[in-house]
């Protein structure tokens, strides 16, 4: 192995270079620190060559005192992982430490235990806080959807838009025998990934609070909080054993109790998801 340069107490750029890191693929990486106080490692190819003269403050966007619906924006908080976070507090007086894409997104409105009650999302007016919130570090609320049915919902499906009514937007363009009581069975039947689910599995997505995988399913208008798991195969493996007891079970009575010959009318309840 050739000999490593010493680049300690060198500048490139904003960055000073603390201490040698390790040798990874044949290039040395060293541990720096940005003029703005963030830490990193970068690779010296990387410095010498000017491709990295920061941590990515010169063309970070300064959200200092900005509002984002119950968040007001302290001060930068610190980059992991590629992501910006910004030090944030709550109009209820919690703070936390808010990744800046869900602040603009408004995937992030609020700290989880901020009092929604009486805020409308869609058709959803928020009643109260649900006794399920009690059993999970998850924040689940009751509506009253306008169609008069009291629904359970996660407070992140109502605050990102993932959640708008009970269902009955969907269901009104689904046959009756394909909507029962309160289930969608042509969407528990399917097996498709919606766009907006990032796991690559249905009823697990990752939470941000947490850092771990969410497993949940939701069966007559109500939803089930399955656990936090640190890896997504154990996460997608309880979501899995929880569609065979509580969708199999029910979809081995309906089918009994609806002919197969259905089935043209089944895909058209599908389309509409």
């Amino acid at each position: 192995m050739p000999r490593i340069a010493d680049l300690t107490g060198q500048r490139f750029g904003n960055w000073t270079v603390l201490e040698f890191d390790a040798v990874r693929n044949r290039n040395s990486y060293w541990r720096c620190l940005c003029d703005c106080g963030n830490k990193k490692t970068v690779s010296a190819y990387s410095l010498k060559r000017g491709d990295s003269k920061s941590c990515g403050c010169k063309n970070r966007q300064d959200l200092t005192g900005k509002k984002f619906g119950k968040w007001t924006v302290l001060g930068f908080g610190g980059s992991k992982n590629g992501n910006n976070y910004w030090e944030c507090i709550c109009e209820c007086g919690n703070k936390g430490l808010i990744r800046g894409n869900n602040l603009k997104s408004g995937g992030s409105a609020s700290c989880s235990s901020h009092d929604i009650s009486g805020e409308v999302f869609g058709m959803l007016t928020v009643l109260n806080i649900s006794n399920e919130s009690k059993l999970t570090k998850s924040s689940y609320w009751e509506c009253k959807c306008k169609c008069g049915n009291i629904v359970t919902v996660a407070k992140k499906h109502l605050t990102d838009g993932h959640t708008k009514s009970c269902g009955c937007l969907t269901r009104a363009n689904i046959p009756k025998h394909l909507f029962f009581d309160g289930t969608n069975i042509p969407k528990i039947k399917s097996k498709k990934i919606c766009k907006s689910n990032t796991s690559g599995v249905r009823g697990v997505c990752w939470s941000r609070r947490d850092e771990k995988w969410e497993s949940y399913i939701a069966f007559k208008n109500k939803t089930y909080h399955l656990g936090l798991y640190k890896d997504l195969s154990d996460a997608a493996a309880i979501r899995k054993q929880a569609e065979e007891k509580i969708f199999g079970e029910f979809l081995e009575w309906y089918d009994s109790q609806f002919p197969k010959s259905k089935s043209n009318e089944e895909s058209k309840g599908e389309l509409v998801q």
